[in-house]
């Protein structure tokens, strides 16, 4: 299939914008903005659960149905994917069994940018909540989210061209109620930089709105971070932390870290990528101990030709995998394949 012909693009109005807003950026660069038409004709039977975007591709006469599943959890929207002729899903478990696996594939981790104009948000929001008003449970919930995709960035605000300071570490995140793991190893890598002497170490967990996750007081920050500022310290980090985050899921910022060409110190993932991420290639491993990491921080300080080659190749994987044209075009090119030969 190729990119130049035209297709229309239809998207369920009652879709999750914030989340979807990667995808749909891609659509909009790859084929125009006025490519997508939101409308509920082909959606009707979709309640909106906030984790799926259901699309219908139309090429002339030919119509082929997506899901696209940003969702945090490992599970298969059951009808969406008895709905679906492909079902691309940021966080799969490979483990569980699928009704239909032939129509399931990996599209790796993803992020919210900002998609839309001010005009063309608040245009769109009323919009779709017309469109939708019959199936969406949430209005104060929809409207939050066009207005959190407005607080967001172009992706141009990714591009890092400064160099790692081997003397900085700056790491900002949140606490999460249900997820002591990813808290303990967040908070280890916290201290392990405090500790490490020639590092200095800017961040800490953002504060919650009822401090209902006790033990983390001295690690936490008085204030959440500025995105703006959240940026410009992230780019210029010695090297920055992931781990598997709600429900074990590839959360934002690997993929923004990625994106803003940083190696990466992360535990072990526990979803399905489109492609490795190899240890010492794009990124480096770590077990989460406050020990290995250390260990693994003052490598990346130690060796800086080790640095710039995990921060090019993982930016070369982002490029390559991640971008929201890619992905974008990696799902389209399989909703004919059928009819393409040269797609076989």
């Amino acid at each position: 299939m190729k990119q130049t012909e035209k297709l229309t693009i239809y998207v369920d109005p009652c879709c999750n914008v914030l989340y979807a807003s990667f995808y749909l950026y891609g659509i909009r660069k790859l084929y125009g903005k006025n490519s997508i038409k939101f409308t509920s004709a082909y959606f009707d039977k979709f309640k909106h659960n906030g984790r799926i975007v259901p699309i219908v591709i139309a090429r002339g006469n030919e119509l082929s149905r997506v899901v696209i599943d940003f969702g945090d959890v490992d599970y298969i929207d059951t009808h969406g994917i008895a709905w679906c002729d492909h079902y691309a899903k940021v966080n799969i478990n490979s483990e569980i069994e699928c009704a239909h696996p032939e129509k399931l594939f990996s599209i790796g981790p993803s992020f919210a940018i900002r998609v839309f104009s001010k005009l063309e948000t608040v245009l769109l929001v009323l919009s779709n909540f017309y469109k939708g008003r019959k199936r969406i449970q949430r209005a104060r919930y929809f409207f939050g989210e066009y207005r959190a995709q407005m607080n967001r960035h172009d992706l141009s605000a990714y591009h890092n061209d400064k160099p790692s300071d081997d003397s900085n570490v700056f790491f900002a995140s949140s606490l999460w109620k249900l997820e002591p793991e990813t808290n303990r190893f967040r908070a280890n890598f916290i201290n392990a930089c405090k500790k490490l002497k020639g590092i200095h170490f800017t961040g800490g967990f953002s504060p919650r709105k009822h401090n209902d996750v006790p033990g983390f007081e001295s690690l936490t920050i008085e204030k959440r971070i500025d995105f703006d500022e959240y940026l410009e310290l992230t780019k210029s980090s010695l090297t920055t932390f992931s781990t598997p985050a709600v429900g074990k899921c590839h959360g934002w910022k690997i993929g923004e870290f990625l994106a803003m060409r940083k190696a990466i110190l992360s535990t072990p993932l526990m979803r399905e990528l489109p492609s490795p991420l190899l240890d010492g290639v794009h990124i480096v491993y770590t077990d989460g101990s406050e020990a290995d990491i250390a260990q693994k921080v003052e490598l990346l300080r130690s060796d800086p030709a080790l640095r710039r080659k995990i921060e090019q190749n993982g930016l070369a994987y982002f490029n390559e995998w991640l971008q929201p044209e890619k992905v974008v075009s990696q799902i389209f090119a399989r909703a004919f394949s059928k009819s393409e030969a040269a797609l076989k």
